[in-house]
């Protein structure tokens, strides 16, 4: 195995990503080849990687990150390149898993596929000549990522991602996470080794910032774990992470300040609908007014929070849009993105089979909210531009802020930016006009200078 050498690509897509990050799936498997002897590297077609630079590798295997099927085109021409001398191919990712017919259809019949989390499969493909499916390893079994150009991410704005559990207990019906199959229930790593990748990281240098990817972290008491595996470990880190809704509403009011005096900077919840019965059909559970309060208590004691929000479906009209927005507005959460948000329906999910849709799909509005949704979209354009280059460096600053008093101050200048962004939204929408330019032009003005002094200090 020690002769072998394996490739893993995240090839080019055309669609632009401002939330661009390190591809931790390609990482995580590479990690897991380099502990059983196998010289593996990523080559990521975002940092400017050539088909050259994989060739002169020289691998046995070449394997395809593929999130969505816009990556597919660059990763066949790569194959095309690159498959000489007895290579061979194999593609795994979000888009394999959920749409393994489609990505049957595009690649050769001698690149194996495969579904789900990839380091038993692919360390079954090279040492016993195909995925057999019988290797799983444990949580406490991942490997640390292996993160040979992290520092190529992070001068990029990104923070360092990391997981702490894959997969999720919940059931909602417009998600592929549920119906992905037996590699994707929900597993959790300990706190110890979630610890263990941290310390590493800020022992090796890299700030202590850490963003952790999963569907679903855990409860307060699994916070509570890391952060006094931290303490005792004399860390001091900031993180960023997702919980469930009911997981944000169980937590102890008192308990959130000391929760962010430990690290956790920032949480994620997805709410995505005030409406009971809308969350019903989509299977998910949400205490609206016990997260509604819970969101206040987060924010005053300094912890950011995001929602997740999806405005426009099948069901959604032009009265009940405009009575979501308000009342989203009452609570703060309404952005170009909240007021925008529409429901896409992914392959593997139960929406996606109970609509009959085809791919990755918008999910078709009524004729008047079809036209409201457009109107609404032509009139929040510069918004929304403005409202992304804003929101996608917050959760570092926050961190940044937590971790440094010298990092305050452009902190609250950009939350100021956002909550402006956020009140011309709602005026935006209110009063069925465009934003003023003069205004537009302000913020513009702010948020360069901020993204210039932040540069400046990386």
């Amino acid at each position: 195995m020690a002769g072998l050498r394996v490739a893993l690509v995240r090839p080019r897509c055309d669609c632009p990503d401002p939330e661009f990050q390190e591809p931790l799936g390609a990482e995580a498997i590479c990690g897991y080849l380099r502990e059983k002897n196998i010289r593996c590297e990523v080559f990521d077609r975002l940092l400017g990687v050539t088909a050259s630079d994989i060739d002169a590798f020289q691998p046995d295997f070449i394997g395809f990150s593929l999130m969505t099927n816009a990556d597919v085109p660059d990763a066949l021409r790569l194959r095309q390149i690159l498959g000489r001398g007895g290579r061979r191919f194999f593609a795994g990712g979000l888009f394999v898993t959920t749409c393994p017919e489609q990505a049957r259809a595009l690649f050769p019949a001698d690149t194996a596929l495969i579904s789900g989390e990839g380091e038993g499969p692919v360390l079954e493909l090279v040492t016993a000549g195909r995925p057999l499916g019988r290797l799983f390893p444990s949580p406490d079994e991942w490997a640390f990522a292996s993160r040979d150009r992290l520092d190529e991410y992070l001068a990029r704005g990104g923070v360092i991602n990391i997981r702490a559990s894959r997969g999720c207990r919940g059931a909602c019906a417009f998600c592929t996470t549920p119906r992905a199959g037996r590699p994707m229930r929900h597993q959790t790593r300990s706190v110890e080794k979630i610890a263990d990748e941290m310390q590493r990281l800020i022992q090796a240098g890299h700030p202590a910032v850490f963003n952790f990817t999963d569907d679903m972290f855990g409860d307060h008491t699994r916070i509570e774990a890391l952060e006094r595996t931290l303490s005792e470990r004399n860390l001091r880190a900031a993180f960023t992470l997702e919980m469930r809704a009911q997981e944000v509403a169980k937590t102890p009011v008192d308990l959130w300040p000391a929760l962010h005096a430990g690290g956790l900077c920032r949480v994620f919840t997805g709410l995505e609908s005030l409406n009971p019965d809308t969350l019903a059909a989509w299977n998910k559970t949400v205490p609206i007014p016990e997260l509604k309060d819970a969101l206040k208590v987060l924010r005053a004691c300094g912890i950011a929070c995001e929602v997740g929000y999806i405005l426009w479906h099948q069901e959604t009209t032009p009265q009940s849009a405009w009575e979501e927005a308000e009342a989203l507005h009452e609570l703060s959460l309404l952005s170009p993105k909240s007021a925008l948000s529409r429901l896409v329906l992914y392959p593997g999910s139960l929406l996606h089979a109970r609509m009959q849709a085809d791919g990755v799909a918008l999910c078709p509005l009524g004729p008047g909210a079809q036209r409201q949704f457009r109107r609404w979209e032509a009139l929040l354009m510069e918004l929304r531009q403005l409202w992304y280059s804003a929101s996608c460096v917050h959760p570092k600053m926050v961190c940044d802020a937590f971790l440094s008093a010298a990092c305050v101050g452009p902190l609250r200048a950009l939350e100021a930016c956002l909550e402006r962004i956020r009140d011309l939204t709602y005026q935006t929408l209110r009063e069925d006009r465009e934003p003023d330019e003069t205004e537009l032009q302000t913020i513009r003005g702010e948020l360069l200078a901020l993204h210039s002094a932040a540069a400046g200090r990386r």
